[in-house]
């Protein structure tokens, strides 16, 4: 007993004093920066991912349909014409019609007169994407001041895909059940998005005579050239805490049941610090099924890190997990000749765990239930191919996500209210050596409340402000812009084994730069940042992929900074099956 006293008890009130000690010691600064640059880091990779699988093969058909052009001239002989009357069975409203005829009646028509009012009619109706309605003269009287026009409203016998020989299933779900109804070659443009969407697919409308008077057979004619898609990409995107080397393989699977669907199943691991259980690691997956107008989408990821930071006094081990799952829906609400708009909606459940030495980290650790909802146009401006989209994201409380509790300033919220504007413009022009491409990209988002880090706006990466790896900045409001010039050399005298693996080689210059609103309540939240770069990147071929040479411009004290540039380096082989 006399020895328990002495020396056991002693010995077990030191364990627990060092205990209570090491339990209450502070997290450092430098884990809970470094977790932070994590997460985001992870969001903009698999951003950027999707936005590489959307874009690649992303387009806007349009098909040529010139309006006519209406005739001048001496009249040699003319009537006057008091009144224009539509004959035939019109779907569109005759009143609409009438006022494009406004300016006809009441004038001494002749021959060209008459075929300018044919024009005008057949004009009004290319206009609104009918561009089989014909427009006709009966024969008939005119000198009475009456004049009879015959409208044939052109509609569809039937649609056909054809891939290759063999004639598909369902294609009103590409087209929509346009059969008997008026042609609008609108509807086809967006099938045809629809369909070239895939990588894998190439397809083209043809629009041959019906079995009736104004009717046609419209003929879509799909090429398919491969089912998978598998490649293999390595990077040195990483982070210095987690491996600067990336190792990435994905798998995309397009049209395998015959619906035009696409899943792509992705993973990553980073190379540099395994043999010390330092490591980053992701699995991300997609897929879409198109109906006509609508699109449906479905996304998930899972990520797992581990790090360490070691003091003069001791290291720390901190790690962290996360997943993610979206179901999203798009809607094509209205398409012309030269624009689009699309609504979006979309509800996000996501949850970040972070540790530090197997403590849970409350402050960076969320589950949240999100919902999204946008708009987005798209068309020519200043004769180039612009983009703006607004979106609103609101975190909820239902679907077990955390509930707020505190409602302080500096507490992040869960049941948060946010806005996104982003917009894009590009334009190119062809010169004798290749396309020269001028772009710019902007991306802002504002929130009333301090967010987690998952939803904050960073900057300081490939996807914001380049010229940046390691550290970022981070807000509750902010902002970004990134301008490109580029130049796509003209390979068409290259080897042909050449242009295969190398594709469409481009040079690039970019200057990017951003600003993070200051808040009061956090020091090092706020600021501006710039950055340039100057690359080569590869894509269309058998290797794909970008050499660039970064540098920081500009950036606050607190966020470090290789102030002698850097190199970015990704190369991706792929092959088709």
């Amino acid at each position: 007993m006399i020895f328990l006293h002495k020396f056991v008890a002693p010995f077990i009130l030191s364990l627990c004093v060092a205990s209570n000690i090491a339990r209450a010691q502070p997290v450092p600064d430098q884990i809970l920066k470094d977790q932070e640059n994590i997460i985001i880091r992870e969001q903009e990779q698999r951003r950027l991912e999707q936005e590489r699988i959307l874009g690649d093969h992303k387009q806007v058909s349009r098909q040529k349909s010139q309006k006519l052009e209406l005739l001048s001239g001496q009249e040699s002989a003319c009537f006057d014409v008091q009144e224009i009357v539509l004959l035939g069975e019109l779907k569109e409203p005759v009143s609409e019609l009438k006022s494009e005829l406004i300016s006809f009646e009441g004038r001494c028509l002749g021959a060209v007169g008459l075929q300018n009012v044919l024009r005008q009619i057949t004009n009004y109706y290319i206009a609104k994407g009918f561009v089989t309605s014909r427009a006709y003269l009966k024969p008939q009287d005119i000198s009475v001041g009456r004049l009879e026009v015959l409208v044939v409203e052109g509609n569809v016998d039937e649609v056909i895909i054809l891939e290759g020989d063999t004639k598909r299933s369902r294609p009103q779900q590409i087209t929509g059940n346009r059969q008997g109804h008026i042609l609008n070659i609108r509807d086809f443009e967006q099938g045809l998005d629809q369909i070239n969407r895939l990588g894998s697919k190439t397809a083209k409308i043809r629009i041959e005579p019906g079995d009736a008077i104004g009717s046609s057979r419209v003929y879509i004619d799909v090429q398919d050239t491969y089912a998978a898609n598998i490649s293999t990409q390595l990077n040195n995107e990483g982070s210095k805490s987690t491996g600067r080397h990336q190792l990435s393989g994905s798998v995309t699977l397009e049209d395998t049941l015959g619906f035009y669907e696409s899943l792509t199943v992705s993973a990553k691991t980073t190379l540099d610090y395994l043999d010390r259980n330092v490591y980053s690691r992701s699995i991300n997956g997609y897929a879409s099924i198109p109906w006509h107008y609508l699109t449906l989408s479905v996304s998930g990821s899972f990520q797992q890190y581990a790090s360490e930071v070691t003091s003069a006094v001791q290291s720390f081990g901190y790690n962290g997990d996360s997943w993610e799952a979206r179901l999203g829906a798009d809607f094509v609400a209205y398409r012309d000749k030269t624009n689009q708009f699309l609504l979006s909606a979309g509800l996000t459940l996501k949850e970040s765990r972070n540790f530090v030495t197997g403590r849970y980290i409350d402050a960076s650790s969320k589950r949240l239930s999100i919902v999204d909802v946008s708009g987005a146009w798209t068309g020519q401006v200043f004769q180039g191919a612009g983009n703006v989209k607004l979106s609103w994201r609101q975190g909820i409380d239902a679907f077990a996500a955390h509930a707020d509790t505190i409602f302080s300033e500096r507490t992040p919220r869960g049941q948060f209210s946010e806005v996104e504007l982003s917009a894009s413009w590009r334009k190119g022009w062809q010169t004798q050596n290749g396309p020269i491409g001028l772009s710019f990209k902007g991306f802002a988002s504002a929130s009333p409340h301090t967010l987690v880090a998952s939803e904050r706006i960073g900057l300081g990466g490939p996807g914001s402000v380049r010229g940046f790896r390691d550290d970022s900045l981070s807000g509750d409001i902010g902002g970004y812009l990134q301008t490109e010039m580029s130049w796509s050399p003209d390979v068409a005298s290259f080897p042909q084994v050449l242009q295969k693996v190398l594709g469409r080689p481009q040079l690039f210059a970019g200057l990017d730069g951003g600003r993070i609103a200051f808040d009061g309540h956090d020091p090092n939240e706020g600021g501006g940042m710039a950055g340039s770069v100057l690359g080569l990147r590869l894509s269309g071929g058998l290797l794909s992929g970008q050499l660039a040479y970064e540098r920081p411009l500009y950036h606050p004290e607190f966020v470090s900074a290789p102030q002698r540039g850097f190199v970015r380096a990704q190369l991706r082989l792929s092959a088709q099956f």
